[in-house]
């Protein structure tokens, strides 16, 4: 994510893709930034995950977007379904 990034510009680049519940950025490790956007429709996410990843960016830099998968999803297995046990 560029380097400046602020919430009201992720939310912004995001909301031409259909309606923004929230915009986030965490900061991570070695001056490393996540943006996370939640949309009201699960179908205006997906198309915006289709139409911004790996785009170029003002200063250079590439958006990489992609579908956030909570730590509880993930120990389940298949995106929240229960994952067949034997």
């Amino acid at each position: 994510m560029p380097q400046g990034m602020t919430e009201p510009k992720l939310a912004e680049i995001f909301g031409a893709h259909g309606e923004i519940v929230s915009a986030a950025i965490k900061q991570g490790e070695a001056n490393s930034q996540s943006g996370f956007v939640s949309f009201k429709d699960p179908a205006n996410a997906a198309n915006a995950l289709q139409a911004l990843n790996k785009t170029k960016q003002a200063d250079g830099t590439f958006l990489l977007v992609s579908q956030h998968i909570s730590r509880r999803e993930n120990e389940v297995g298949n995106h929240g379904k229960q994952a067949p046990i034997g």
